[in-house]
């Protein structure tokens, strides 16, 4: 994965925020060729106004690789989105149960889930 060259891409942005107060983060993805190959960036964003143009976390994959970039470290890690498998924890919010990740983690379109199915199909 051709990580300087990701960073360089600029980020995909919010296009606006959820008015619902359980959503605390938004995912938008895209996919993008990168050195000749496709990849898949999924961006999560914090609903405010004022995180529109910055993701918390920049998850990217390719068929057989994946990187996570933290925007505000500058820094890759090889993180999974779960951080177990008992209690829903996700790398960017805080622990909870599966019922309210799934209210407070949603994505900012059905383009953006049809992309991720078709990309990891």
């Amino acid at each position: 994965m051709k990580k300087k060259a990701i960073e360089k891409i600029p980020y995909l942005g919010l296009k606006k925020t959820s008015r619902k107060k359980e959503v605390k983060y938004i995912g938008v993805t895209a996919v993008k060729i990168v050195g000749h190959e496709k990849h898949l960036f999924l961006e999560v964003y914090r609903n405010h106004k004022g995180s529109k143009d910055t993701p918390a976390v920049r998850i990217v994959l390719t068929k057989k690789d994946f990187g996570t970039y933290w925007p505000e470290r500058e820094e890759w890690t090889r993180q999974k989105v779960k951080t177990d498998s008992y209690y829903g924890g996700l790398i960017w919010a805080e622990r909870s149960d599966t019922w309210r990740a799934e209210k407070e983690n949603v994505l900012q379109s059905t383009e953006d889930l049809e992309r991720i199915k078709k990309f990891c199909k």
